[in-house]
């Protein structure tokens, strides 16, 4: 996937997407914790009574006990149909749940970081009784943010919240929904462009009040600088936005913790992290390198790559499912022809996955009719 163009601002877009609620009213950010009571002596202090009486704690695993979801209001476990949170998430539940810190957290692919930040937006929607907010979530691919959009619209559409998609393939007529959404999945040079001016529209920015990074270790690339200075922005805007940060790569997210800070209050304090290693992935990966002397032009080279493939599924592969990266979409359409060709042309022994056993819908013109593997090829 191509990143979008780091373009000037489309005053049509612009003045579309401020234009709404301008006249929203401020509200007050209500702390949806209980109060405490205690007819015991003052020393040990009282702790807080538990929301449910049903038992809330449940195995050890990696060392950390894992938290039930009985933890939350029962409004909200249909958001998370299962009984535990696994030890990454579980982990993270005291800071993301239970306070209103900006959080970074390190953690391997797989491992549930998207839970974290839908237990941050639970957290909001406990504090906002009339849904008078917000919510940015920023992706770096359009791909990513449609998947992201799809999900959340049917998780948390139940709840009145409308999500919308704001990126670069976005058309006048979907500004509309954006315009009425509460949440807002958008990528870094999209919401850039949106809200440069935003000192022009301060009442609807105020009402951000929730702001999640994914893939925060873009700001290491090229495009790092406009992730840093929408935060930066954001920070700016003076309506106590929480920051909550995710990467499964990141090796410094103790600078970051320190760049966003604790909160608006206590910016010089660092922000609370955790940082989980590759004994929390569900699945443990065996590595290999394969290396390849890089002979003319990338698309050479990518071509001497696809031809590669058949040796490496032979040999490693394990006739499990596979996934190829592809640098373009172009990329992806030639790999899977060739691994598709390639199959055809093999025996039935000799082949590393088996045909499908219904009807595969191909949206790709050009890969219409062929036998596909149960893998996925996904531009980078």
């Amino acid at each position: 996937m191509q990143p979008e163009h780091h373009g000037q601002p489309q005053n049509g877009d612009i003045d579309a997407f401020m234009a709404f609620n301008e006249n929203a009213e401020d509200d007050e950010y209500a702390e949806a914790v209980p109060a405490q009571r205690s007819t015991r002596a003052p020393n040990p202090p009282a702790r807080a009574p538990a929301r449910n009486p049903t038992p809330q704690e449940g195995p050890v695993v990696q060392g950390i006990t894992l938290i039930s979801t009985q933890r939350l209001p029962d409004r909200f476990r249909s958001i998370f149909a299962y009984p535990l949170f696994n030890a990454v998430q579980s982990k993270c539940f005291p800071v993301i749940y239970n306070t209103n810190d900006n959080f970074v957290v390190s953690a391997p692919t797989g491992s549930g970081k998207t839970i974290i930040l839908e237990l941050a937006i639970c957290r909001l929607m406990n504090g906002f009784a009339n849904g008078s907010y917000k919510i940015i979530y920023q992706a770096p691919t359009k791909s990513l943010c449609s998947e992201r959009q799809r999900d959340w619209q049917h998780k948390f559409g139940q709840f009145d919240l409308q999500v919308a998609e704001l990126t670069g393939d976005t058309d006048n007529a979907q500004l509309r929904n954006v315009q009425n959404a509460t949440i807002i999945i958008t990528t870094p040079e999209k919401w850039d462009s949106m809200t440069r001016k935003w000192k022009d529209h301060q009442k609807l920015m105020q009402m951000v009040k929730l702001f999640l990074i994914d893939e925060v270790h873009i700001l290491k690339e090229d495009r790092g600088a406009t992730l840093e200075a929408i935060v930066s922005r954001m920070k700016s805007v003076g309506s106590d936005i929480r920051f909550v940060a995710l990467s499964a790569t990141v090796p410094n997210s103790q600078d970051i913790a320190t760049w966003l800070g604790k909160d608006s209050v206590t910016p010089y304090i660092p922000a609370p992290r955790e940082r989980f290693g590759e004994e929390f992935r569900p699945v443990l990966l065996t590595k290999h390198v394969c290396g390849y002397n890089a002979t003319g032009n990338d698309f050479a080279f990518e071509k001497t790559l696809n031809a590669k493939l058949p040796d490496i599924i032979a040999r490693w592969s394990q006739r499990k499912p596979i996934m190829v990266f592809c640098f373009t979409r172009n990329a992806c359409v030639e790999t899977a022809k060739l691994l598709a060709n390639w199959w055809a042309t093999k025996g039935p022994r000799d082949r590393y996955w088996e045909a499908p056993t219904k009807r595969v819908v191909v949206e790709e013109k050009e890969l219409r009719g062929m036998w596909f593997p149960p893998c996925s090829w996904i531009p980078c």
